[in-house]
């Protein structure tokens, strides 16, 4: 199981960690936007529109990730080695690095979704989600979940967008 989790916290910001088995992997206050965020986000009780719009991204860039086998956010999956390159082409011909059934692909391109008014999770489920994202003793790390700078401006953005509007509908 492979998680992310983004939290809107209005003492530090927008908050992005990515984990294996619970463990954040990769974690950042992310400071965009931080004066707006701290001036209104207490007045806001809910940022469910923002992470639909995270969700979605989310669901838009794992397409990606896949369609170009890591290249999108992680710069390439490493190759396969010889052997199971050979296996794979027998009894899978024709499909791409992470792609055997489809299950991992699909996990990721729809994660298990769970909100908090202040708080967004996506897992990817797949139980080869783990061992891709990582490595192990036998194959290199293949990540498929990866944050990128410019994925967390991007989500950054959203929030900042939401914030905006209600502070307007709010007439401050």
């Amino acid at each position: 199981m492979v998680a992310i989790g983004t939290t809107a916290d209005p003492n530090v910001g927008l908050i992005t960690s990515v984990g294996v088995r619970g463990i954040p992997s990769d974690l950042n206050a992310e400071i965009l936007g931080f004066d707006l965020f701290t001036r209104y986000a207490n007045n806001i009780s809910d940022l469910g529109p923002a992470f639909d719009a995270i969700v979605e991204s989310f669901r838009n860039h794992m397409v990606q990730q896949f369609a170009t086998e890591g290249e999108h956010l992680s710069g390439g999956w490493a190759p396969l080695s010889p052997l199971y390159e050979d296996w794979k082409g027998k009894y899978f011909p024709g499909q791409p690095i992470l792609r055997l059934t489809g299950a991992l692909e699909q996990s990721a391109i729809n994660p298990a979704v769970s909100k908090s008014p202040k708080r967004l999770s996506m897992t990817v489920t797949d139980p080869s989600a783990e061992w891709h994202q990582a490595g192990r003793f036998d194959m290199p790390a293949r990540p498929v979940v990866v944050v990128t700078e410019g994925l967390r401006r991007e989500w950054t953005g959203y929030i900042q967008v939401f914030i905006g509007q209600v502070a307007r509908q709010m007439g401050l």
